[in-house]
């Protein structure tokens, strides 16, 4: 009996040692397989990369030059965030290796991107003292249509693995 007391004893005291660490708010808890973070990165690089490109076309539309700086930043925000969507893209390919329709998918993403990088070199060497505004906004634009297409097969890759949409931020998660 008394043997039975001390592991009932023993049994309360690691419950209650526990009990903070058990105990997490639930906004600390995972709602999503953890997995499915690429694909929502992956699909936010392309946003930021594509409003670069968009932002990049609409200075040149309503000015008569655009600042080598300004354009070499936006560029280069181009390619920050396409490297940093294809760092996503790859840990999917990894991931889904024997999936050939999220292959194919993947694929076709990187063959937007491969296009974004062609241009993005053709911006590079319009980015000069003097650039070529209607040879900067027609790359610009063509570079917001291959991401908008990369976007509709990331829309699609989601759906086929299943990934939920993000749930909306709370107050409650600032707590």
């Amino acid at each position: 009996m008394k043997a039975l007391f001390v592991v009932f004893a023993l049994v309360v005291g690691v419950a209650l040692l526990l009990k903070p660490v058990l105990a997490q708010p639930s906004y600390l808890l995972p709602k999503t397989d953890p997995r499915k973070y690429s694909p929502h990165a992956s699909s936010m690089y392309t946003r930021h990369a594509r409003d670069h490109s968009r932002l990049l076309y609409h200075y040149g539309r309503t000015r008569q030059s655009i600042p080598q700086q300004t354009a070499q930043q936006h560029i280069a925000g181009v390619r920050q965030n396409l490297a940093a969507s294809q760092q996503e893209l790859a840990k999917l390919k990894t991931e889904k290796a024997a999936d050939q329709n999220a292959q194919k998918l993947v694929a076709s993403i990187e063959g937007h991107y491969a296009k974004c990088e062609e241009m993005c070199k053709m911006l590079d060497m319009a980015a000069t003292d003097t650039p070529d505004m209607a040879m900067m906004c027609d790359h610009c634009a063509m570079m917001c249509r291959e991401l908008d297409s990369a976007l509709t097969d990331h829309d699609k890759l989601m759906k086929m693995l299943g990934t939920e949409k993000l749930e909306e931020p709370t107050t409650e998660a600032a707590k």
